[in-house]
């Protein structure tokens, strides 16, 4: 599969989608959502090189203190779930990107109802 034409060189490098209902949700904190950002960039990747708490940190711009506090909280929320191991003698991390929690969603039910989900409109 090719890869797509862009004029700018930076888009080569990628991007990331960010679902809405991360993006707008109350119940995040904006670190939280950074965080969850940057680790959802990484799962798009086709290498297996999964960021520890130190290059998380360095990308965001937070403590690794606060970084793993973030963490456990996108565990808590169930956002995320963490395998830890080793590979090639290297302490890793597995960050898996669960189903969307029902808190999350719209109505904090199952499945949104998107051909009546519109946004701003009023529940």
């Amino acid at each position: 599969m090719s890869k797509p034409l862009f004029e700018n060189e930076i888009w080569q490098n990628g991007f990331t989608q960010i679902p809405n209902v991360i993006l707008r949700s109350p119940l995040l904190k904006p670190n939280e959502k950074l965080v969850y950002i940057v680790i959802l960039s990484y799962a798009w990747s086709d290498d297996r090189t999964w960021p520890g708490v130190r290059r998380l940190a360095d990308d965001v711009g937070l403590s690794k203190s606060t970084v793993s506090n973030v963490l456990q909280r996108l565990r808590e929320v169930g956002l995320i779930d963490i395998v830890s191991g080793k590979e090639n003698g290297h302490q890793t991390n597995i960050y898996i990107i669960r189903k969307m929690p029902d808190m999350l969603l719209p109505g904090g039910c199952s499945k949104p109802e998107w051909g009546n989900q519109f946004v701003g409109q009023n529940e």
